[in-house]
């Protein structure tokens, strides 16, 4: 309070409670203070704006209130704009020092004084003339008030409110990150601290300094920055609440004594809270890891390769795989990849693994990011096999698991994570020759097995194909001259091709009419007849193809071929029967009428039963009764003796039929092949049972028939003798 000059005093002089001083004396002197406070000025002080004319007794004495946002600065280093007057009435409004309102009050005119229009004071009732007048009134009596109210010029340029930053937000679609560049700044753009403020989230996150949606605090001298973490997948918006100063005034207009302005009675559209929207982000909180598989869909080893694209689920969170927080390094996953044995025809696709499904084998296989991961697998087995991909959040190590959303795995039996590890058809097979009036003829008896026990049944599924229906049976003729090899079969001829069931199973003498021996004028064309069995594949079975090397399936063919005599004989008694018995023996004597055989050449003599019906005689072992014999000639006409043991036990009433093949050097060069033939032919009898004797009696009646049969004897060396000496006389 100034007291070196008695033209200053605190007192009001009308008596109203007003807070300021009276300063000057006489015709010159003053208030600059408050104004009585009223209902229009929401309780506020006022202050005058023309000081050329009388204050009023009450702030109520209003006929308009009006909102000011603009300022007229009429002082030299006293300039202020609206928001910045607001911001200081604001701050000192609750003031009971007359000094802080004397000099607020020379502000108010300086910078708001309008005209005095009808004063009686001044001749000159302009607003500049008014203000001249009270700012040389000041000088000469309290120079201090204009001092004070030059610092609350800087106080309020330096803090006065006028941008409030929205800021910016970094982590967008991410799991952390933040919300900076926040604040308040003044007029000159820099920021100002202690500005009440809260920043409000609403979305899936939260504020890692609170853990809440809402951070409570006031601005500092610096942006400031907040960081947030995310607790979900989504959209993420803000809103910043500045509590600050009004940016207008308002003025009570009276009409008769002096208009005022006060910090009071704000206009709806000047609030003392300031809302600024935070720009809108999405926050990734985790993510679903998924993919999808290509698998090979045919496997003749065994082993196959799955080739996986590891993603991120595009319908959860985005589709973006996260990186681990505050890194650029892919959050790492394990995938768990395990293949199935379905059997032998594909798998019908479920959401879940089948209970009992049997288990080939698991491989875990990490993903360090979005990208191909392979798992390697070896069936033991022939058969369809499956692979089922999965993520199990607790399987992951701890610090993963909070990034994975949940389990996840595909569907079992996907046909593109199926293959077929195809089956290998096995063939055994032999040639037989059959002769007839118009020439020789070939056929083939089959033993197929390993296709599948329902092939050819298997339509197809839409992605693995159907089952071929047969297998092709072809008679190739290598000339003489042209090697049998595989890598000369293209130099041989086609005979002919007949289809063959693709079928487990055995099928005897596989013919066609066009299984024939080529002949020209001389007889049979010399050469090398091949059966070859091929099966052209499916997607349960490999290809197949005979080799035409195999010796069990050719028929060569010389110009001067030995031609079989054979006779099949009992071997015990040297008849036509054999005893329908265990353990019996036909012995087949072997000649070559052409006399062709070479003496000192080893040849191979091959003799199997037969039934008469022409199938042939199995032996214990389910397989054709044979009896592979070497056969060395002293001469070209030297026959060969071959005993064949075989069980006869169930063959009474039946015939059966002994056929030869004679081989030299591995190739078939004769062949006996004639059920019909006698010679060839053995019966099969029943065993004669014992006759039975009557027993003798117990008494002596057995002496006359002793004795009768005693005479009777007798009688007959008697006649006999007669006889011998008559045909002596």
């Amino acid at each position: 309070m100034p007291t070196a000059h008695a033209a200053v005093s605190a007192t009001d002089p009308k008596g109203l409670g007003r807070i300021g001083y009276e300063i000057g004396s006489g015709s010159q002197l003053i208030w600059l203070g408050t104004q009585v406070p009223g209902t229009q000025t929401g309780g506020l002080v006022a202050y005058c704006i023309q000081g050329g004319k009388p204050a009023p007794a009450s702030a109520d004495q209003v006929i308009s209130v009006a909102t000011l946002d603009t300022s007229t600065p009429r002082v030299s280093g006293l300039e202020l704009t609206t928001p910045q007057m607001a911001y200081l009435l604001d701050k000192y409004k609750d003031s009971k020092d007359p000094a802080v309102q004397s000099a607020l009050s020379l502000l108010v005119h300086a910078n708001f004084e309008e005209d005095s229009t009808g004063s009686t004071v001044y001749s000159d009732p302009s607003a500049q003339n008014v203000v001249s007048d009270i700012l040389k009134i000041v000088r000469a009596n309290a120079p201090q008030i204009e001092t004070q109210a030059q610092a609350y010029v800087a106080e309020a340029k330096a803090s006065a409110a006028v941008g409030y930053q929205p800021g910016g937000v970094t982590g967008d679609t991410l799991r952390k990150g933040d919300v900076h560049g926040i604040g308040v700044t003044n007029q000159a753009g820099t920021y100002i601290s202690g500005i009440p403020m809260t920043v409000t989230l609403t979305g899936p996150a939260k504020f890692d300094a609170t853990g809440s949606q809402t951070w409570t605090g006031s601005s500092q001298s610096t942006p400031m920055t907040l960081s947030w973490s995310a607790t979900g997948n989504g959209t993420v918006d803000g809103i910043i609440k500045y509590k600050g100063s009004r940016k207008t005034l308002t003025k009570l207009v009276n009409g008769t004594v002096q208009d005022t302005l006060t910090y009071g009675n704000p206009g709806v559209g000047d609030p003392e809270e300031t809302l600024v929207a935070l720009p809108s982000w999405t926050v990734t909180y985790d993510f679903q890891p998924m993919g999808t598989s290509q698998l090979a869909k045919i496997s003749d080893t065994g082993s196959f390769t799955d080739t996986f694209d590891a993603v991120s689920d595009p319908s959860y969170g985005g589709g973006k795989w996260l990186n681990l927080d505050g890194t650029q390094t892919p959050v790492p996953v394990i995938y768990t990849a395990t293949a199935y044995y379905v059997g032998d025809t594909p798998p019908a696709q479920s959401g879940t693994v089948p209970a009992g499904a049997t288990k080939i084998g698991s491989v875990d296989v990490v993903a360090k990011g979005p990208g191909k991961l392979t798992a390697t697998f070896k069936a033991d087995k022939s058969g369809f096999a499956t692979v089922v991909w999965s993520v199990t959040k607790s399987a992951q190590p701890a610090d993963v698991q909070p990034y994975i959303h949940a389990d996840w795995a595909d569907a079992y039996g996907i046909h593109a994570e199926t293959t077929s590890y195809r089956r290998s058809v096995e063939i055994d097979s032999t040639m037989t020759i059959r002769e007839t009036k118009s020439g020789t003829y070939l056929v083939d008896d089959l033993f197929v097995t390993g296709f599948p026990a329902d092939h050819p049944d298997f339509a197809g599924d839409g992605y693995f194909v159907a089952d071929q229906k047969v297998m092709k049976q072809s008679l190739l003729f290598f000339p003489e001259g042209q090697p049998v090899t595989e890598a000369n079969k293209a130099n041989a001829e086609v005979i002919a091709t007949v289809d063959v069931p693709a079928k487990n199973g055995f099928y005897a003498s596989v013919g066609a009419t066009d299984f024939k021996v080529k002949q020209d004028a001389a007889g049979n064309i010399p050469g090398t007849y091949v059966f070859v069995t091929s099966f052209a594949g499916d997607d349960r079975v490999k290809p197949f193809t005979s080799s035409v090397e195999d010796k069990h399936e050719q028929f060569a063919i010389t110009r001067t071929m030995p031609k079989l005599q054979t006779t099949a004989t009992d071997t015990v008694d040297g008849d036509k029967q054999i005893k329908a018995e265990p353990n019996q023996s036909i012995t087949d004597k072997v000649c070559d009428v052409n006399k062709t055989l070479i003496p000192g050449k080893e040849y191979e003599i091959v003799t199997t039963l037969y039934l008469q019906d022409g199938t042939p005689l199995l032996g214990e072992d389910g397989k054709p009764v044979t009896v592979t014999s070497k056969f060395t000639p002293k001469t070209a006409d030297e026959c060969a003796n071959v005993t064949i043991r075989f069980d006869a036990s169930k063959l009474a009433g039946k015939s059966v039929v002994v056929f030869e093949d004679v081989k030299r050097d591995g190739q078939t060069i004769a062949t006996h092949h004639d059920v019909n033939d006698k010679a060839q032919t053995v019966s099969v009898v029943e065993t004669p049972k014992p006759v039975a004797h009557a027993a003798l009696a117990i008494t002596g009646s057995s002496m006359p028939f002793v004795g009768a049969a005693s005479g009777s004897l007798l009688a007959l060396g008697l006649g006999l003798l007669k006889l011998r000496r008559k045909q002596l006389a």
